[in-house]
């Protein structure tokens, strides 16, 4: 005899404001302040009150944008580690109020708050612990004060009645030293209790002691890890043992993880980057690697100095939203027969994971931890989405699963094997016609609790092509598929159909700026016709580099990381000695004396952190191997242990030099190594 009773919760279940989070699946970040209007990422606290300055500022086009492309939320940087307040708060001069910007009447978080309510968009609030610009930071108590007076006076002004209008507040790990050297320990458990009395919807984000709701998946790249288990055990071990990208099996804490990245390579606006929008096969296997992994995808859309967001941006995201509309539009297992192996009984059948309830599910029996369930199809359906939920109310419980398709001849075929469900797993698989498919549990901690079952079919979509460089300057481009054709610029223009048409690999030795698109040829099927954008590649680059000579480095880790590896067009990296101590250096000759405007700095790709990412560095110049010796640039890699992309270093004027050095002054993480993949110079 079944038991029609529900199964007992297991483990660390979510709260009723975790689970509303979840339910939203995707927000806006909007990284907006002086940095903006000077073009750094991180700010130093000295910046004018005057450098902010919006010619057009418009909240109410944000909100517009961000609700028509299916976002639900929006969080601000109300303020950022430069301590620039984006509302007139009472307890610092650095602030809107101080600027000229609408005579220092200007408010950005009550004009946001207000554009969020009248669009339908739940509001987020960023309050940077580090402030590189207050007095008292690295005092202490002192400042920790100033800090809980700033949340307080942010939650209750902008919250609503009682916080209520507030669905986040979001903190990162930033922490530096004060004007007095010393570096700020925060109080995480008052100012947590700041956000539960003023802000009781909210989930705290992040860096915040043992008080957060939601974890960090670990990068800044848009990809949550695989298993992404909701739960966790220690924050301060999981940054250490890959929990922070899959979280621990039956872990103590319910801290699902927030997948936070940029549209953009930068996380401020920078108009050099307006090209450099991720494309939308990017953004699509993004959302997959987030949201169909069961995280909330926290998307930047930088505002521009203009106050709004830019057209670039605002025309990606709203392909986006077509193409998710398009595909999840239909579910051919809606409503579908299910006959399963094991059915704790009338209320909880194989069929109540294809009603479209949210309140129903498909449970096995006590002790059932392998089970399998056969959906059939009313008919025969193309389909390359599987999109499957648990009931997670009652914690999480698969750890294994796959899903077979019943083919043309009636066997079973595996169409996806993959580890947890957890709140969602939306995958892409092969495209396939059938009329029925086989979810198999193959691995449960307690008996399995399915939610949903849906299959969806997504359209193919035209992408953009590869492009390599070689070190003596060839340039391949690659495109996506026979029915393309690809177009080029070299000076920075949009290429179009009347652009250089690509017939092969071409050399260019000088710096530039190439930027390709793929066409569909005559004749091709575009399933997306709406979408008025062409597929683009970028790529900036540096002079060639096959005549170069590395001089000499202070170190080098091993064969595998070699000093000669910056002159070639590879993955492969220079490393130094791990035993070596901070400063690194690395000298080159590039043959000719030549006009250098800056350098492009390109660190390693890394899933994970890069073990030895530079922050401090400095450029030297001279005319020969033994007058290296001119400093040119010197600054920080704003970011570059959490978001490696490309540095550009421009010069304040151009030189004349035959040979550069390079110097890492100060690792990001602590690291006593540097790496670097290419450097470059234009």
């Amino acid at each position: 005899m079944t038991d029609n009773t529900a199964p007992a919760p297991f483990g660390a279940i979510p709260t009723r404001q975790q689970l509303a989070w979840q339910e939203m699946g995707m927000y806006a970040f909007l990284h907006f302040t002086v940095n903006t209007f000077t073009g750094r990422e991180w700010g130093d606290g000295t910046e004018p009150e005057d450098a902010f300055n919006p010619t057009e500022m418009d909240c109410e086009q944000w909100c517009r944008i961000i609700r028509d492309a299916g976002f639900k939320g929006v969080v601000l940087t109300a303020k950022h580690h430069d301590g620039f307040c984006l509302w007139p708060s009472k307890y610092t001069t650095h602030s809107v109020k101080y600027s000229k910007w609408r005579d220092g009447k200007g408010d950005v978080v009550g004009d946001l708050a207000k554009a969020a309510k009248k669009y339908g968009l739940k509001l987020g609030l960023y309050l940077s612990p580090w402030d590189r610009h207050e007095k008292t930071y690295g005092s202490g108590d002192a400042y920790n004060e100033f800090y809980r007076n700033q949340l307080r006076e942010l939650l209750t002004t902008y919250g609503g009645k009682n916080g209520e209008d507030i669905f986040i507040t979001w903190f990162d790990g930033a922490c530096g030293e004060g004007p007095n050297g010393k570096v700020q320990h925060y109080d995480y458990d008052k100012a947590a209790a700041v956000i539960r009395e003023c802000a009781p919807n909210a989930v705290i984000f992040g860096h915040m002691g043992d008080h957060r709701d939601i974890r960090w998946c670990g990068n800044e790249k848009g990809y949550a890890g695989s298993p992404n288990w909701a739960t966790l055990n220690e924050y301060r071990d999981a940054q250490g043992d890959g929990g922070l990208q899959h979280g621990h099996a039956n872990g103590k804490h319910w801290w699902p993880s927030e997948v936070d990245v940029s549209i953009r390579p930068g996380w401020f606006y920078h108009k050099e980057q307006d090209s450099q929008v991720h494309s939308l096969a990017h953004l699509l296997d993004i959302w997959y690697h987030s949201v169909g992994r069961g995280s909330c995808l926290n998307l930047n859309i930088p505002p521009d100095r203009r106050g709004r967001i830019h057209e670039n941006d605002a025309e990606r995201i709203h392909e986006l939203k077509l193409v998710l509309d398009r595909t999840f539009a239909e579910n051919p297992a809606a409503g579908a027969t299910v006959k399963a192996s094991s059915e704790r009984g009338p209320d909880f059948r194989g069929d109540r994971m294809t009603d479209g309830s949210p309140d129903t599910f498909w449970a096995a029996e006590d002790g059932v931890t392998k089970c399998e369930a056969v959906i059939e199809l009313a008919a025969t359906h193309r389909i390359n989405v599987v999109s499957l939920k648990e009931y997670t109310q009652l914690g999480e419980r698969v750890a294994a699963f796959s899903v077979e398709y019943r083919s043309a001849s009636g066997n079973w075929e595996k169409l996806v094997e993959e580890t947890t469900i957890s709140f969602r797993k939306i995958l892409r698989t092969e495209t396939v016609e059938t009329d029925a498919l086989k979810l198999n549990i193959l691995q449960a901690l307690v008996c399995p609790c399915i939610q949903e079952f849906a299959v969806y079919y997504q359209a193919p979509l035209l992408t953009a092509p590869s492009i390599f460089r070689a070190s003596d300057g060839t340039i391949t481009l690659t495109p996506p598929g026979d029915e393309v054709r690809l177009h080029y610029t070299l000076d920075g223009s949009l290429p179009t159909a009347d652009s250089p048409a690509y017939t092969g690999p071409f050399k260019i030795r000088e710096a530039g700026f190439l930027r390709a698109v793929s066409l569909l040829r005559e004749g091709a099927e575009n399933a997306y016709p709406e979408i008025r954008t062409n597929p683009e590649s970028n790529l900036r680059f540096g002079t060639a580099v096959d005549e170069w000579r590395v001089l000499a480095a202070d170190s080098e880790l091993d064969e595998g990381h070699k000093k000669e590896h910056l002159l070639t067009a590879g993955p492969e990296m220079w490393m130094s000695g791990k035993d070596v101590p901070y400063p690194h250096w690395i000298a080159i000759d590039t043959g000719r004396k030549q006009r250098i405007r800056g350098f492009i700095l390109t660190p390693p790709e890394a899933k994970e952190r890069a073990p030895g990412p530079v922050y401090r560095y400095r450029f030297l110049v001279g005319d020969s191997p033994e007058t290296i010796d001119t400093p040119v640039a010197e600054g920080t890699f704003d970011n570059l242990l959490n978001n490696p992309v490309a540095q550009i270093v421009e010069l304040d004027s151009p030189v004349s030099a035959r040979c550069f050095r390079f110097e890492a002054l100060e690792s990001a993480n602590g690291s006593s190594c540097a790496n670097i993949v290419r450097l470059e110079l234009f």
